[in-house]
């Protein structure tokens, strides 16, 4: 609706006191601005809604990975494991403890979602599952070692 519409053609509500039916025509028009107006604002509050419900859950993801990875020999596998896949055994000479300390610590991965797995007869291999997680490890790696990032 036009501003000149809502107004009376300029005159605003002195255009139309002139007559009952007028003024009411008035209270009319700006009865449908105001609705106008209000309904775009709630639409506009309800996608916030949505985006900040959205956020919540990326929040919670986050929050459930960095504890996963929170240990430092977890964080040790991860290093490890890297964009590659490798099998327990080679976990646990790079890393140097028992497999069965190893094998604790990549359940815990594996269930929390941040480890994947493949079973090649007798060998499971392990590699991690979400790229976000590569590139939080990756910059870790150079904030916290000093290793480039295209390293």
């Amino acid at each position: 609706m036009r501003r000149k519409e809502i107004y009376g053609l300029g005159g605003g509500l002195e255009a139309f006191k002139k007559s009952p039916a007028g003024y009411i025509h008035w209270v009319k028009l700006m009865k449908h601005f105001i609705m106008n107006q209000l309904t775009a604002r709630a639409s506009v509050i309800l996608e916030h809604t949505i985006n900040l419900i959205e956020k919540q859950e990326h929040i919670e993801q986050a929050a459930r990975a960095l504890k996963a990875i929170s240990h430092p020999l977890r964080l040790k596998i991860l290093c490890v494991i890297g964009p590659e896949e490798a099998c327990v055994q080679e976990i646990v000479d790079a890393v140097g403890t028992s497999q069965s300390n190893i094998s604790q610590h990549l359940a815990i991965l594996r269930e929390k979602g941040v480890l994947l797995t493949r079973k090649d007869a007798n060998r499971v291999y392990y590699r991690v599952g979400d790229q976000r997680t590569l590139q939080l490890i990756g910059m870790m790696r150079e904030v916290f070692c000093g290793i480039p990032l295209n390293v």
